[in-house]
């Protein structure tokens, strides 16, 4: 027999009794019994409220199940990929009479404990409860779901290198230059299945990432995102990633910006001198068409064209079409070029009489 049956048992005896008291009392005595009645009942109540052995079932809905033994768990070298946020439960406690209206769900500590966790696999855990004095203890038949299933997995840990992508195109007028990231590689760890799927760890940096001033040394945090060798990101949510034991999800990306101009190059050079007689320039071409330079904003600022090494071309005397390399100048030691050379090309032709 249950310990909720004999409880409900003593109570409806207790009744009984309390009845044929009741019934003698009325038929052999007056006032003065009834009066006794009204004061023993009254005490009868205050004994009940405050008997710890008198109980009041009291039942809870959508409680959350807490979890324990994670720790352990994973120094036994195993890991749960399954929901564990998501776990709630019902139940029905025996709680003191004076207690009813101050039990709280939380004092029962409904749990799923991992700890005995031993092999890889589906596996079932029963919810356990917590008794105590103060506020009595859970029917154990009464827990529903009285147990949960959950999917194990050994445990693996490995160190990851990370790179920085930038994959937006700059804004214009600006240059984007990647440095490195800091940490360079990160500890991963979780389920076997995710963490041996590993094959490149990645920091995508994106324009809203970058303060757009001209300088060097700037740095900001960026997400971390883990591929497989098909460049499929994979969930993050069952793995640990640290560096130097510390929990990261970001790392700090370095880079620099410049500012950036685009020149064209038909300006660059002048032709000087006559082609032989008989012979005329049909057309000059420059390739390439334009050069850009990135540099600071100062410097850009005072930069109007491009400077070559000697913009004069001496096409003096000739008959045929020629080329000519022109070294390109940098405004300033510092300034990055798209092309360190332009060529211009003469092109000559014989006159044609009319």
């Amino acid at each position: 027999m249950s310990e909720r049956t004999n409880k409900k048992r003593d109570f409806k005896q207790t009744l009984s009794l309390i009845g044929r008291g009741l019934r003698h009392l009325f038929l052999h005595n007056g006032w003065l019994k009834l009066i006794a009645i009204v004061i023993s009942l009254f005490l009868w109540a205050g004994l009940i409220s405050q008997d710890e052995n008198i109980t009041r079932d009291k039942s809870f809905q959508e409680v959350k199940v807490s979890i324990t033994g994670q720790e352990a768990m994973k120094g036994n070298g195993f890991i749960v990929t399954s929901d564990l946020d998501n776990i709630y439960a019902d139940f029905v406690a025996a709680v003191p009479q004076k207690q009813y209206e101050n039990a709280d769900a939380t004092f029962y500590n409904i749990r799923v404990d991992l700890s005995r966790i031993n092999k890889t696999g589906e596996q079932e855990i029963k919810l356990q409860t917590t008794k105590t004095n103060l506020y009595g203890s859970v029917y154990n038949n009464s827990i529903t779901p009285s147990s949960v299933v959950v999917n194990v997995e050994n445990l693996q840990t490995r160190n990851i290198p990370v790179q920085a992508e930038y994959i937006d195109e700059e804004p214009e007028g600006w240059a984007y230059f990647p440095g490195e990231c800091d940490p360079k590689m990160v500890l991963v760890t979780g389920p076997q299945s995710i963490v041996s799927d590993i094959f490149k760890a990645k920091c995508l940096v994106t324009n809203d990432d970058i303060e757009w001033v001209s300088g060097s040394g700037n740095s900001v945090p960026v997400s971390i995102e883990f591929y497989n060798k098909d460049q499929e990101i994979l969930d993050t949510s069952n793995l640990s990633i640290t560096s130097a034991s510390i929990p990261i999800d970001t790392v700090m990306v370095s880079y620099n910006v410049l500012a950036k101009k685009t020149f064209k190059t038909e300006d660059c050079a002048n032709l000087t001198g006559k082609v032989a007689k008989g012979y005329e320039i049909t057309k000059v071409t420059y390739s390439p068409e334009s050069i850009t330079v990135t540099d600071s904003s100062e410097v850009l600022d005072m930069v109007d064209s491009i400077l070559v090494e000697d913009t004069g071309i001496s096409v003096n005397g000739l008959k045929a079409t020629k080329s000519f390399p022109l070294k390109v100048l940098k405004p300033s030691e510092n300034s990055v070029i798209s092309n360190d050379t332009i060529t211009v090309t003469v092109e000559i032709a014989e006159i044609e009489e009319p």
